[in-house]
């Protein structure tokens, strides 16, 4: 037990680092893509953001790639 509290513990912290380099419209994408997914996020981006559907996409793969080397410290060659 003690050990898998240790385990989720550093998940969180990593969690929280990769979303501490996020800002708050890069978070917004990866909740609705991720969090809480629903049919047509894209489309629904898309028009709150005011901007197209291809920029949404791309936004959420140049947030997804920054969360998870924040949070893993990986580092893309």
């Amino acid at each position: 037990m003690e050990e898998n509290l240790l385990a989720a513990e550093n998940w969180v912290k990593r969690v929280d680092r990769g979303l501490a380099v996020l800002s708050q419209e890069e978070r917004t994408i990866l909740d609705r893509f991720y969090i809480y997914p629903e049919r047509g996020a894209a489309e629904r981006l898309a028009s709150d953001l005011g901007i197209d559907v291809k920029t949404v996409y791309y936004r959420k793969n140049r947030a997804l790639r920054k969360f998870t080397t924040a949070m893993c410290g990986c580092i893309e060659s």
